[in-house]
């Protein structure tokens, strides 16, 4: 036999008959010997043994095609529904939107007319930025403490801008004011002050035509529209100090005007102008704005706005009174203290 661990029905019944003879086991091999000694102990009928054989032909029976076929119909069920089916439908692009503030495309003419002063004679972003810093890192008992009252200035000021006389000015001293930086520029966080500070200003929305359609000729642009809306103040002032790091002080002062149309006591916004109506040449308006600062309720660019101020004084040809203001800077021993004295060294 050729398989020891399988022995079918009929050779199993060929070693019985052989078993009945005498001599039969002298021709059968241990293994045939010890499973028909076995069967004949067991007493077990043929009927029996032949279930047996079923029983064992079963356990042989190859499942594997079935298993292949399994998989395959999973495997094509996934990639059904996770690969994405692809549509004949054609996707209309929607019309391009533009939504742009009306400062930042149609400066007032009164502005756009001016032209800058030399960039040598320029107050420039790294000198603000640099004077600002270093106060802000002035020892601390150089500093003033937030809210502590301070008196106005004892100076001959220029008159306040008519819009602030219109909201007279109701405080006795001035108060160092909560302070953020903004594109690495000193402001007055007035959202501290203010419930939830806004600008009103009117906003131009441009249409235009979708990619897919630009060629067809019956499509006619939509005319740009013009609606008054709010943006936030804190954003809005962000912008504006933007377009003074880039130096476009036309823009900048057009949006400085703005927050000031909607509050004229904005101590931001009037020192801010003030150094943009300066490098535009407009030294008597840069003289108001700086002045207004030192006359407002917080005194946070007190010390920029009187050095400023001098500077645009004596640009504007009033010698005397800068040379006054130049004085009494240097006598207050602060942050321009030795500037000061330095200018009015070269006086005599």
């Amino acid at each position: 036999m050729k398989n020891k661990d399988y022995i079918s029905r009929n050779e199993f019944e060929k070693l019985l008959q052989k078993f009945s003879k005498e001599d039969s086991n002298e021709q059968l091999t241990d293994f045939d010997r010890d499973a028909l000694e076995g069967w004949q102990d067991s007493n077990v009928p043929f009927s029996k043994m032949k279930q047996l054989d079923r029983k064992m032909n079963f356990s042989r029976t190859n499942f594997t095609p079935y298993i292949i076929g399994l998989s395959v119909a999973v495997i094509i069920t996934l990639a059904f529904i996770l690969i994405p089916r692809t549509t004949n439908q054609v996707v209309t692009e929607k019309p391009m939107m533009v939504k742009l503030e009306n400062t930042d495309i149609n400066i007032p003419e009164e502005i756009d007319t001016l032209i800058a002063i030399p960039q040598k004679d320029q107050i420039t972003v790294h000198e603000i930025k640099t004077s600002q810093n270093e106060i802000k890192n002035l020892p601390v008992e150089d500093k003033k403490e937030e809210n502590m009252e301070i008196p106005f200035p004892e100076l001959v000021l220029e008159p306040l801008p008519p819009l602030i006389e219109q909201k007279p000015v109701t405080v006795s001293k001035q108060k160092i004011a909560k302070e953020i930086y903004l594109q690495d520029l000193k402001a007055i966080d007035y959202s501290q002050y203010r419930s939830k500070p806004t600008v009103q200003i009117e906003q131009i929305i441009l249409t235009g035509i979708p990619a897919d359609q630009k060629d067809k000729d019956d499509i006619v642009p939509e005319e740009p529209q013009m609606k008054l809306v709010n943006i936030p103040y804190m954003d809005y002032l962000e912008k504006s100090l933007n377009y003074t790091n880039r130096g476009k002080w036309k823009q900048a002062l057009s949006r400085f005007n703005e927050i000031i149309k909607n509050y004229p006591d904005d101590v931001n916004a009037r020192f801010y102008a003030g150094w943009c109506y300066y490098n535009l040449g407009q030294y008597s308006d840069a003289c108001i704005n700086f002045s207004a600062c030192l006359q407002l309720e917080f005194s946070n660019f007190n010390d920029e706005a009187e050095w400023y101020l001098a500077e645009s004084r004596l640009a504007n040809g009033d010698k005397s009174s800068a040379k006054e203001l130049f004085v009494k800077i240097k006598n207050q021993k602060g942050f321009y203290s030795r500037q000061a004295e330095k200018v009015l060294k070269t006086w005599k």
